[in-house]
């Protein structure tokens, strides 16, 4: 008997989860209730997005907080305050991975593409949408040369 994978994903707040809350919704609840594990990972304390949460219905069993976490290990603020932290960028950026990489988080979903360097896992970088509408005229998309291998053509089309 096969015993089934328990997946954990990771979700910011920020440029992810209030982007497309309706989305989120029902991703999360569609895998709690499938049994695995959602974990919000966000910069800010719980109490400050505790009712946003509440609003767009999203379900999770884990929530972690950078902030919290840094100042529980006695960090100080380089810089803001209290509703707008900033602490060392080089600690700061480190917390996420560090977070996912110790509760073996399956994927992240992030839209801070410099969180992803430190992660062992599967990080998904969430582009922010442009803010004017752009026209994208149709152009032709030549064939790859399919005699090699893909992973083959992808380093060689790095390489040139």
């Amino acid at each position: 008997m096969t015993t089934k994978q328990i997946l954990k994903i990771g979700l910011d707040i920020h440029g992810v989860i209030d982007a497309h809350p309706e989305i989120y919704s029902s991703l999360s609840h569609t895998m709690v209730e499938a049994g695995h594990e959602v974990h919000v990972i966000t910069g800010v304390k719980h109490y400050k997005v505790k009712e946003k949460l509440e609003k767009w219905d999203i379900k999770y069993t884990h929530f972690f907080s950078i902030y919290q976490h840094l100042e529980n290990l006695g960090y100080n603020l380089v810089d803001g305050d209290k509703d707008q932290p900033w602490f060392d960028h080089s600690i700061w950026n480190r917390v996420k991975a560090d977070y996912c990489n110790k509760h073996q988080i399956s994927f992240h979903i992030d839209d801070t593409a410099e969180y992803g360097d430190e992660f062992e896992g599967i990080f998904l970088h969430r582009r922010r949408p442009p803010t004017t509408a752009v026209s994208i005229n149709p152009v032709k998309i030549e064939e790859p040369n399919t005699a090699a291998p893909l992973n083959s053509r992808c380093l060689n089309e790095s390489a040139k």
